[in-house]
């Protein structure tokens, strides 16, 4: 059978900052498999991180779809930019980080980044910042949303699938985009304070008890 998709990176003493070693497709390289039937009626699509030609395929296997927000990185934003600016033309977000951003836009300003990328299609931008949290660049307005002040960071690897994974659930929950951006931010900050990727994944229930608590926190 087909290998997995491999990614291989180095994070600086910065851990907001990593270096992409090497990215080894496989799979991802090959034809998509086919939608079944019975999900094509899906409502939420969420376009998990791949090249965007196949996120773009996927897309139209789904015409009844509510919205739909897709991930990506930079390989894709060096690599595929022409695929990758057809698929904004058809998303409802895209997720990314700030460097990524700045990649995509030629902006260092992520408020200003935010802006550009709305003007290629997507209605909101959710601009992830490591320790600072995130950004939300929407038609209606902008939100800095802050991170959790963890002071136990471990591994952010696998931070971001958790970040992804939680504003999918949310928005298919029935949740505000900041809403669902709130929720991501505090998964990923569960998964930075964890080693490994797939392992240090929050539940629902881990993310529901740390806003709890953030809520409790003193006030002065």
């Amino acid at each position: 059978g087909s290998q997995t998709f491999r990614w291989s990176g180095r994070y600086l003493d910065d851990m907001n900052k990593r270096e992409t070693v090497s990215v080894d497709l496989n799979v991802l390289a090959e034809s998509l498999p086919p939608v079944q039937e019975a999900y094509r009626d899906s409502r939420h699509i969420f376009l998990a991180n791949t090249d965007p030609g196949s996120q773009f395929e996927l897309l139209q296997h789904f015409p009844d779809r509510a919205i739909a927000v897709a991930d990506t990185m930079d390989i894709w934003i060096h690599d595929h930019r022409p695929a990758l600016e057809k698929l904004l033309a058809q998303v409802d977000g895209i997720v990314l980080n700030d460097s990524e951003a700045a990649a995509l836009t030629g902006e260092t300003n992520m408020v200003h980044a935010g802006t550009v990328i709305r003007g290629m299609g997507p209605h909101f931008a959710v601009i992830k910042r490591g320790e600072h949290g995130a950004l939300l660049s929407h038609e209606v307005g902008t939100a800095a949303l802050p991170a959790f002040p963890s002071p136990h960071v471990v591994d952010p690897t696998g931070a971001g699938d958790s970040f992804c994974g939680a504003l999918a659930a949310a928005l298919a929950s029935g949740k505000s985009i900041l809403e669902a951006t709130e929720r991501a931010v505090h998964a990923g900050a569960i998964a930075a304070t964890r080693p490994g990727a797939q392992p240090s994944m929050p539940t629902a229930a881990e993310v529901n008890a740390l806003i709890d608590d953030r809520c409790h926190e003193p006030t002065r």
